[in-house]
Parts: C-alpha cells; sequence; structure tokens
C-alpha cells in the first residue's frame, strides 16, 4: 500500500479542518477514521499514513464542503472551500 508524504500533507489536513471548523472527532466521524489516527497524523506522531486513509480524510474534507487539490507536476497542493457554480 502506497505511503503520502506528510510533511505537506500534515499541513493540508490542519488547514482544511480549520477552513470546515471541524473538530478532529468531526472530521473522523465524516472519514470513517478514528480521532486517534488524525491526532497522531497532525502531531507528526506518525510518520506517515496509507493512501487509503489520506484519501478517507479529503473524502471526509469534501463532505465538509472542503476541497484539497494537488498539481504534482508544480510542486503545488491546496485546501480551499467548495464552491458551487450556478447556471
Amino acid at each position: 500500500m502506497g505511503k503520502i508524504d506528510v510533511l505537506v500533507q500534515r499541513e493540508h489536513l490542519r488547514a482544511g479542518r480549520a477552513i470546515a471548523g471541524l473538530l478532529q472527532a468531526d472530521l473522523a466521524a465524516k472519514a470513517e477514521v478514528s480521532q486517534s489516527l488524525i491526532s497522531r497524523f497532525e502531531s507528526g506522531k506518525t510518520q506517515s499514513i496509507s493512501s487509503s486513509e489520506f484519501e478517507k480524510l479529503v473524502l471526509g474534507l469534501s463532505k465538509a464542503g472542503v476541497e484539497v487539490f494537488n498539481d504534482p507536476q508544480k510542486g503545488v497542493a491546496e485546501v480551499r472551500i467548495r464552491t458551487l457554480n450556478h447556471f
């Protein structure tokens, strides 16, 4: 199973939670992971998490209206509030 570089991704997770106003427990419930996983990940006690765990966290943020964008070619990643386009 692949691993995600937590030196970059940890900050994105924390920022995404802040944008959405979520506690770790709130995100854990939305992502269907344990709160302790999020705590260990954000604090640096866990140096890496599986790509499937990270995808669950991204999905949990998405459920809260926050999107995580990665552009590996440009070396850029960001989190932002999802906007709705009304046509």
